[in-house]
């Protein structure tokens, strides 16, 4: 490795295949982006649809359901610039096209108290059965640079129906649950 830059808590290494680094700039001023997961076909931006279109030099990005509604908005800090909220409106429709605020997905949230574990609950691992297949998260104390989501948990069900839910505290307890409503909030607290 002959050079390393860094920028905005990133690390970039120089593998004798980047020209050379001289006065460029590593400081932002990027085009903000919003890449929709297409699965097989991969990643698209689609900032300019979404509305993402501002010029400042966004230094941190959080995501959360601010108005709990089972959306993720997300709120932008930027360097010498103000903050900027981007409120989730939903899907524009089912197939992605047309109207706007549809949301066609179903959805989970979860909000775990630790007891016996650390009571912001971080490191708790969920796992959600959810039609034929599993999504798992952990609840973590930070999730990027100058910026930390909320530590709720979100589960996208789609159309999908939602099975047993459990959850793996710090504590090393296991906890599973059924029957939980679908587009909610719940909070859940650690058994003693």
């Amino acid at each position: 490795m002959s050079k390393i830059a860094g920028a905005q808590g990133n690390i970039f290494e120089d593998a004798k295949n980047w020209p050379a680094i001289g006065t460029a700039s590593l400081s932002g001023y990027e085009p903000s982006r919003v890449l929709l997961n297409r699965g097989e076909a991969g990643f698209v931006d689609v900032a300019q649809e979404a509305g993402v279109t501002d010029r400042l030099d966004g230094r941190s990005v959080a995501m959360a359901d601010l108005f709990n509604r089972g959306l993720l908005d997300v709120v932008i800090a930027n360097e010498k610039g103000r903050a900027l909220l981007y409120k989730n409106m939903g899907s524009p429709s089912p197939e992605g096209r047309g109207g706007q605020g549809v949301r066609p997905g179903r959805w989970l949230e979860l909000k775990l108290v630790g007891t016996r574990s650390n009571r912001s609950a971080i490191g708790a691992e969920v796992t959600a059965e959810i039609g034929a297949g599993r999504q798992r998260q952990v609840v973590d104390g930070g999730s990027g640079f100058c910026s930390q989501n909320d530590r709720r948990l979100h589960f996208g069900l789609g159309n999908q129906r939602l099975g047993r839910v459990t959850i793996r505290w710090p504590s090393g307890a296991e906890q599973v649950l059924s029957g939980l409503a679908i587009d909610s909030l719940h909070v859940i607290t650690e058994p003693k």
